[in-house]
């Protein structure tokens, strides 16, 4: 997860100036941020199947979005069904974390 923040970080920072290195921090995020999240599905549904099947789901078709740049290059179809998703991902754990926290302290 840290890597994938350094290298979101490196994307916004370096401008596409210098194309190959912003093309490396890019890339590098996007392939490590899908393989957080898949790791994340694989270790968890170890304890919980349902919830680590959903990330594990969810973490493939980001992966399988990118693929959406083949056909439609300049049209950002890719990014915005990627960024969907990671907000879709990023809410329920968001969601489920609090309803476990509000657990415990009651």
């Amino acid at each position: 997860m840290i890597s994938s923040s350094v290298c979101l970080i490196g994307t916004a920072t370096v401008t596409m100036e210098f194309e190959l290195a912003h093309k490396l921090f890019a890339g590098s995020f996007f392939l490590l941020y899908n393989f957080f999240i898949f790791l994340f599905g694989l270790f968890r549904s170890l304890s919980q199947v349902r919830q680590g099947f959903f990330s594990v789901i969810t973490g493939s078709l980001m992966l399988l979005s990118a693929l959406l740049v083949i056909p439609f290059p300049s049209y950002g179809i890719a990014e915005l069904i990627y960024t969907q998703l990671c907000i879709y991902w990023n809410l329920i754990l968001f969601i489920k974390v609090n309803k476990i926290n509000k657990k415990l302290t009651l």
